[in-house]
Formats: C-alpha cells, sequence, structure tokens
C-alpha cells in the first residue's frame, strides 16, 4: 500500500493501481494536471513535461511512463509473465556506486543524490531533466576521480622502466588509494592493476606518445576496478 509518493516507483505503483471505475480506466496523466491525491496529499503534474504516455511531478521528484504489452521497461521487476502486461514503470533513473557502497550517486528524474557509508546525502533538484543528467555524470566523475588515482602517461613510462617482474598496484599506504610499482609477491591488502608483462605485450617496450594516450581509458578503467576493491 503505497502512503506517499517519494520517488519513481512509487508514482508508478500508483498509476498501476486497478481503476475505480471505466472513465477512469479511459483517463491519462493529461487529465491529472492538478495532482493525484495519496496519503492525503495531492501531488501536483508537470503541466508541460507530462503527456498521455508520461507522469512527471511538478517537483521533478518522480516520473512514470507507459510501457506497452510484451516491453521490457526500466523496472527490474518487468520479468516473466509481468512482461507481458502493459503498465506503468519508472521513466528515466540512473545509479552508480563506487566500491562496496562506500559512496555512490543516484537520479531519480529531475533529482540528483549524492551519499556515503558515513551518513553523509546531498540530493538536488534541477530545473530540467537535461540538466539533472548532466550533473549525474559530473557527480560520478568527480567521486570517480578523487576515489581512485589517475593513470597518465608517465604511468605507463614508469611501469615500463621497471623490472620484467613489476606490478602496477594501489593501495591505501597513504590513506586514499594511490599508485605502488612493486617487484614480485604484493604485500596484503593491496590490488594489482597490470602487469609490466602485460602493458609491454600490448604496447612494445617503447610506444609512441599516440599509443600511450589511446591505452590510458584502457588503464584508468582497471585502475578504478582495482581501487574499488580496496
Amino acid at each position: 500500500m503505497i502512503s506517499s509518493i517519494s520517488e519513481s516507483t512509487d508514482l508508478a505503483a500508483v498509476l498501476n493501481a486497478e481503476p475505480a471505475t471505466a472513465e477512469d480506466a479511459a483517463e491519462t496523466p493529461r487529465d491529472w494536471l492538478e495532482g493525484i491525491w495519496v496519503g492525503g496529499t495531492n501531488y501536483p503534474l508537470d503541466a508541460e513535461a507530462t503527456t498521455e504516455t508520461l507522469a512527471v511531478l511538478a517537483d521533478g521528484t518522480a516520473a512514470a511512463v507507459w510501457s506497452p504489452k510484451g516491453q521490457f521497461c526500466k523496472g527490474d521487476h518487468r520479468t516473466g509473465v509481468q512482461f507481458e502486461a502493459a503498465h506503468w514503470c519508472v521513466a528515466d533513473v540512473d545509479s552508480w556506486t563506487w566500491g562496496s557502497d562506500i559512496r555512490g550517486v543516484t537520479r531519480d528524474w529531475r533529482t540528483v543524490r549524492v551519499w556515503d557509508a558515513n551518513g553523509y546525502s546531498q540530493t538536488d533538484q534541477y530545473p530540467t531533466l537535461e540538466e539533472a543528467q548532466a550533473a549525474f555524470k559530473r557527480e560520478v566523475e568527480e567521486i570517480r576521480v578523487s576515489s581512485a588515482p589517475q593513470a597518465d602517461a608517465s604511468t605507463v613510462r614508469d611501469l615500463l622502466a621497471q623490472d620484467d617482474d613489476t606490478t602496477l598496484a594501489v593501495s591505501l599506504e597513504m590513506g586514499s588509494p594511490s599508485f605502488s610499482m612493486w617487484g614480485g609477491e604484493l604485500p596484503e591488502g593491496w590490488q594489482a592493476v597490470v602487469s609490466r608483462e602485460d602493458v609491454a605485450a600490448e604496447l612494445g617496450e617503447k610506444p609512441t606518445d599516440a599509443e600511450v594516450a589511446s591505452y590510458l581509458p584502457e588503464l584508468q578503467e582497471l585502475v578504478d576496478s582495482a581501487s574499488q576493491s580496496l
């Protein structure tokens, strides 16, 4: 039983409720612009964004879209028999987590929340969906950059200058994820990023600046993955 609408899953659940009359069943969100009553609270709809198949709360905290029969939607409940039924589901959401639920960012339509495991939580509303999407990406990038060391050309050059048994690793020795070059077996708690052998096999012993630059995105993904495992 939904007692309030705080997110898109709540809105979708309300819209999926069995219509009380045939007249109710024939209505669309455009008929409810003045608001949807739930638990004694009225939730007005966004008159500009709402259509016959899209319901958007005026404050941007939730949006639900009509998903036709047989079409997958963004709701993770859409499996098996439910896949065959037309229904309302969340319209546009995003979620990203760094590490084992250490910190992350969520977006529900125009609402973006940044949180961490220490109880920090900041929620912001944006005037448009596009601005919220851009803010989500910006917050993700800010956390990603601050949570893992950033690989550059010198990282690759330094690794190739080491002995053959060297591994590029990340550790928390300095209090936050940082690079270390280590020969032999890694100390406990360190995470391997990539071996010198693998980098040399992919780039050669003396790669050009262009070859190193093209390899950096792949290397950064390895760094991010290793840092999240610390």
